[in-house]
């Protein structure tokens, strides 16, 4: 009875640790490899002739054009959460507005602490003044 007993939990054993845990990388591949645009920056009135985008990498780094300058940095995913990193950016100098919308979107980036997402829609919460950013999956041309 002893050696089934042991034998039966040796089985629950090997089963609970042979099961698949949820993947960060699975359950937000979906945003990977995709162009998203920015649509809403908080309070901020956007100019929508500034094309601001992001994307997201699958070797956990970012990439992007915040409306003059490309930029880079490095993400790490958890279950709804999200930090952004080491952002980086070209040296360009645009108009003084789409300078300060570029300042803006890195700043609430640079301070994202959540991530939800659809098929289409894209909203990153931070803990910057702007408390959220949103995105629009990039129409395909």
């Amino acid at each position: 009875m002893y050696k089934t007993i042991c034998f039966g939990l040796l089985v629950l054993l090997v089963i609970s640790c042979s099961k698949p845990k949820e993947d960060e990388g699975e359950a937000f591949g979906d945003i990977r490899g995709v162009t998203w645009q920015l649509s809403d920056l908080g309070d901020n009135t956007i100019n929508n002739s500034i094309i601001t985008t992001l994307v997201f990498e699958d070797d956990n780094k970012i990439s992007g054009n915040g409306g003059c300058n490309n930029y880079f940095g490095t993400y790490d995913l958890y279950t709804n959460g999200l930090a952004i990193s080491k952002i980086g950016t070209t040296k360009k100098l645009c108009s003084e507005e789409i300078m300060e919308q570029e300042m803006t979107y890195l700043t609430v980036l640079g301070k994202a602490k959540s991530i939800k997402f659809s098929d289409y829609k894209l909203e990153i919460d931070s803990t910057a003044e702007i408390t959220s950013i949103k995105f629009n999956r990039e129409k395909k041309q």
